[in-house]
């Protein structure tokens, strides 16, 4: 079977509505006050070149080569945040298929599949299930963020990853950025 790209979105993405993400941008605000430059003025940019950053930083940990699709911004920020889309390489959907079936995938499904009051899923929460089972080819894009989700979950510290990426080796790239526009 012949693999393509595929698109799906981030897990772990923190968006930018009061995020460490949105508090770079603040940083780097109050930063050109004090020296007298102006502020950001292309917020849309701003948000961009994080974003860009931060797949960046991704790959640099993760040793993938995942490319920016989108920045997917809600409306309002009352019922979710920001998602940002990826177009992942044949050579890094054969990275994911190792975690296709695996206990760590089974698990996120049966966390993040389960229906209770006020929520239905859209998946069933038992990875033995064909829609789980089927080739990954024809998955959904929430399903191959759960996939990435097992695989960056196996892979690195994910309740540490905004320090990880934002105060570790990278951090300096996110200020540059800003700085760049």
């Amino acid at each position: 079977m012949k693999t393509e790209n595929m698109k799906t979105y981030l897990p772990y993405f923190p968006g930018f509505y009061e995020s460490e993400l949105s508090y770079l941008i603040d940083r780097e605000d109050e930063q050109r006050e004090e020296n007298g430059d102006p502020a950001i003025s292309d917020y849309k940019a701003a948000r961009l070149a994080l974003s860009q950053v931060w797949i960046d930083a991704l790959n640099g940990e993760l040793g993938t080569a995942f490319e920016f699709s989108e920045l997917w911004s809600p409306r309002e920020y009352n019922f979710g945040t920001d998602k940002l889309y990826v177009t992942i390489a044949p050579a890094d959907v054969e990275k994911l298929r190792q975690y296709h079936g695996s206990a760590e995938l089974g698990r996120i499904i049966a966390e993040e599949c389960k229906s209770y009051d006020g929520f239905i899923s859209f998946y069933s929460d038992d990875p033995t299930d064909d829609e789980w089972t089927q080739p990954i080819e024809d998955w959904g894009e929430p399903q191959f963020s759960l996939l990435l989700r097992a695989m960056m979950d196996a892979e690195m510290d994910t309740e540490r990853l905004p320090g990880l990426l934002l105060s570790g080796r990278f951090d300096y790239k996110f200020t540059e950025a800003l700085c760049n526009l």
